[in-house]
């Protein structure tokens, strides 16, 4: 049987309960993780880091030494491991992205220039999370950390550096407000 069939089959009920709606969200990221749970237990991740899905997991340059070390740590992994994480954890954990407007603290959304398929998710956390700074690192795909490290560093560190910023302000205006409450003359 093909596993599009067994998994409309398994979300029968829950799609009748809430409606067809949930089929259009909820079934292709199902879907896709079948398929990649599929391909990991028929042809491992050798086949899985050199072929299409290798870009999302190494990055586009698979020359750079970091992106080599990246491959080597995905084929040591097991294949049947996380093709089950996949099933059990990552296909059926909820849609959070309307509540990202109640995150109200700073947050960096990262995202590569190439990386087609995030560009847009990024600009919509980007939109939704209160506190956001959104970055296009130009040149990058979906590995950003990978393919442009140093443009990556350095947003990465100039977000932290605003929050250092902000909380050395916020510490200095919290002194200030105690330091002139304790020398303001009183009142008695």
């Amino acid at each position: 049987m093909d596993g599009t069939f067994d998994l409309l089959r398994a979300f029968r009920s829950e799609v009748a309960e809430i409606g067809a709606e949930l089929l259009v969200v909820v079934i292709p990221s199902q879907l896709q993780v079948e398929r990649t749970a599929r391909f990991l237990e028929t042809r491992g991740f050798d086949d899985f880091v050199s072929g299409r899905a290798g870009e999302t997991c190494i990055g586009s340059r698979p020359d750079l030494p970091a992106a080599r070390a990246a491959a080597e740590a995905i084929r040591r992994q097991s294949a049947a491991g996380v093709a089950r994480f996949g099933r059990r954890v990552a296909g059926p954990a909820p849609c959070v992205i309307d509540e990202l407007a109640g995150m109200d603290v700073p947050a960096l959304v990262l995202v590569g220039e190439k990386d087609e398929a995030y560009l847009r998710a990024a600009e919509v956390m980007a939109a939704k999370l209160p506190r956001a700074h959104h970055v296009v690192i130009p040149g990058a795909g979906h590995i950003v950390n990978i393919e442009e490290a140093e443009a990556f560093d350095r947003a990465l560190l100039g977000f932290l550096d605003s929050l250092e910023s902000r909380d050395s302000a916020e510490s200095s205006d919290s002194d200030d407000s105690d330091d002139s409450a304790e020398s303001a003359p009183s009142s008695s």
